[in-house]
């Protein structure tokens, strides 16, 4: 038990002597060495059908390495149609593979969404109070140096794993194939 707790110690020891590192400038992630720390930006969501969504996000690097980096995302996802009215939060981590200011980026979370507005066509009543919650995923791309335009375009499809059945748009498929685009800006 105290071996393991020590090897645990040991190799967290590593990862955070190792990120100090990097926040000093020894990252050599992007164009001229650089590694944004912070990006702040609005994305839109669309399934180019019946569900589209936007959020405004901040996304924080939490590992940086010469070719790959880390990024945890968080945010308010809004959505506003007349008869649908909701507001939530994403959790997201990014992977960042590439050695210049365009990387290949992958990333998995979730969305908890809650719907103070919900009517129902087939239902024929409103359904206010609904919590919805959905996995997602992203495969794309995106261009970004230091203190500068953020962008980044990809595939990010959604599962819904609870209350989707009441929300009229995704109420018969709880696979959400989606594209999001983004921009904004990124800041040490």
């Amino acid at each position: 038990m105290k071996k393991g707790l020590l090897i645990i110690f040991i190799i967290l020891s590593n990862i955070s002597y190792s990120q100090k590192s990097d926040r000093f400038g020894n990252c050599k992630t992007g164009v001229g060495n650089s590694c944004p720390r912070n990006i702040l930006y609005h994305e839109t969501y669309a399934n180019f059908k019946s569900l589209n969504f936007n959020s405004i996000n901040w996304e924080h690097t939490l590992i940086c390495k010469q070719t790959f980096m880390m990024t945890l995302r968080i945010g308010v996802v809004y959505l506003s149609f007349p008869k649908i009215h909701s507001v939530g939060a994403p959790l997201e981590f990014n992977f960042l593979f590439g050695g210049n200011a365009w990387v290949f980026e992958a990333g998995i979370g979730v969305h908890d969404l809650y719907f103070y507005k919900n009517y129902s066509d087939s239902l024929g009543k409103f359904s206010d109070g609904v919590n919805y919650l959905a996995a997602s995923a992203r495969v794309g791309i995106r261009y970004m140096i230091d203190n500068a335009l953020f962008f980044h375009v990809g595939f990010t499809p959604m599962y819904s794993i609870m209350g989707y059945k009441e929300i009229q748009p995704i109420s018969k498929h709880a696979f959400q194939p989606m594209a999001a685009i983004g921009i904004g800006y990124t800041f040490r």
